[in-house]
């Protein structure tokens, strides 16, 4: 079973309730069994001493009171059970009683008790247990057995004998009452003890970790912390700020080297266009040449608003600023529309297209997706004239674009690199007018609609294979 603190939490718990309850709870069954067993004994004890003085009355019938008197003082089961007998007429006169009244109220008990009233009314054994109207602590079980010479149809006597239930004293039990109270405070501060030691403890250890991670320029220095090679709360808890502060660190790194990209690849074409600006201001130039210098500075000028554009739109997504204005599109026919605008672009270009996703559909911006093909046709044309698009619906019920040419393919070790901001595969005269930013921006979206990209060679064409996976 994995190891948690809430199993810690339960196992001490556990200990509590089993060096402080069973024994509570053995003493309250020790109790109840003892009472419970008291109270059938003395059932069987009072049916015995009726059957006793049942025999006594039966065989003495004719004897008079005072010698009938004395052989029930004298009888050993009556002297030796325990119970208190008392013999009482139908006038509620008491006959004989074993024990002497207590008091005035014992006394005159007899006349107000229920349970000879019934047992005179019905003719029938009345039972009950009450408290001893001396001892409200003190339980007592009081029968009333009928009496009547010869099977007679009204009693002629009540036999009437009280039980006394067993009285389970508190007070003599003051020594393990006091064992259990010290015990269950030791057990509390032992409880206590382990609570520090595997949450508290461990919670200020991480608190103190995670204000020390980051250093005063913001940026996380460390990033385990306390707790990362456990496995319970705390160390998933450690384990989730590990990945924050991971992601956070990605990120500053991801702008630090994005403005460390920018800086460079606005720094040339800002130094060519400065260059130029000083020569045009120090020299007499023909216009011919002013012509083709104000072109330059005009290139450099685009390519610099070009590199601002992409990485505004790969903001954008990032920032989830598109998922507002989601369409759901007819793939398909979207591409059939765009061909033919980007076609008109690209005249000498011949575009093939092998579209098989009839009324498969994808919820996506449009401009989003505009941006995707844009781009990765833009990047196909630079190094071929034929291209081919295809689409499918692939066993997994996922789309598959994949998007051919007949240029000069794509090595294998540069599969990945050409997907880095910034990076272009081209001689220098061509890398002049290209910001390296098209791949880059295709897996950014791509990446952002939980798809993949790959590049294979293509079979048919000869040159590159981008393999484009989407989910419906």
């Amino acid at each position: 079973m994995k190891k948690t603190l809430m199993n810690d939490i339960i196992v001490c718990l556990l200990i509590v309730s089993l060096f402080f309850g069973l024994p509570l709870g053995f003493y309250t069954l020790l109790i109840r069994f003892f009472e419970s067993k008291n109270q059938k004994d003395q059932i069987t004890y009072a049916l015995v001493l009726y059957e006793e003085v049942t025999a006594i009355l039966e065989e003495n019938i004719n004897t008079k009171k005072a010698k009938l008197t004395e052989i029930l003082h004298n009888n050993d089961i009556i002297n030796n059970i325990g119970l208190r007998l008392r013999i009482v007429d139908t006038g509620l006169n008491c006959l004989y009683d074993n024990e002497e009244p207590h008091d005035f109220f014992d006394l005159t008990s007899l006349m107000y008790c229920d349970e000879i009233k019934s047992c005179l009314k019905n003719n029938k054994l009345a039972c009950n247990i009450r408290d001893d109207y001396n001892d409200s602590t003190q339980k007592i079980i009081y029968f009333a057995y009928p009496y009547a010479h010869a099977g007679g149809s009204t009693p002629d006597f009540i036999i009437f004998i009280s039980a006394p239930v067993i009285k389970i004293n508190l007070s003599d039990n003051l020594e393990l009452l006091l064992f259990t109270t010290i015990f269950l405070i030791i057990v509390s501060f032992v409880l206590a003890f382990i609570l520090k030691k595997k949450i508290i403890s461990p919670m200020i250890l991480l608190s103190k970790e995670t204000e020390k991670a980051a250093d005063e320029n913001g940026k996380f220095s460390k990033t385990i912390l306390y707790g990362n090679d456990r496995e319970d709360e705390i160390g998933i808890l450690s384990k989730s700020f590990t990945k924050v502060i991971e992601k956070v660190n990605y990120r500053i790194n991801e702008i630090e080297n994005l403005s460390s990209d920018l800086s460079h690849e606005i720094k040339n074409p800002l130094s060519v266009i400065a260059n130029i600006a000083e020569l045009l201001e120090s020299g007499n130039f023909e216009e011919e040449e002013k012509k083709e210098l104000s072109k330059t500075i005009i290139s450099e000028t685009k390519k610099i608003n070009n590199i601002v554009s992409k990485i505004r739109e790969a903001a954008k997504i990032e920032n989830k600023i598109y998922e507002t204005d989601k369409e759901v599109i007819e793939l398909d026919n979207y591409i059939e529309n765009f061909v033919i605008s980007f076609s008109k672009t690209s005249p000498k270009l011949q575009i093939i297209k092998n579209l098989n996703l009839t009324g498969k559909k994808i919820k996506i911006n449009p401009a989003v997706l505009n941006l995707l093909f844009s781009n990765l046709l833009t990047n196909a044309r630079d190094f071929a004239d034929i291209i081919k698009i295809s689409t499918k619906l692939n066993s997994d019920s996922a789309i598959i674009i994949q998007v051919e040419d007949n240029g000069p393919g794509i090595p294998e070790e540069e599969r990945e690199k050409v997907f880095m901001r910034f990076y272009s595969k081209r001689n220098e005269e061509e890398k002049f007018n290209h910001d390296g930013l098209g791949l880059y921006l295709v897996r950014f979206i791509i990446n952002s609609i939980r798809g993949t990209i790959a590049i294979e060679n293509s079979e048919e064409l000869g040159g590159a294979n981008f393999i484009i996976k989407l989910p419906l």
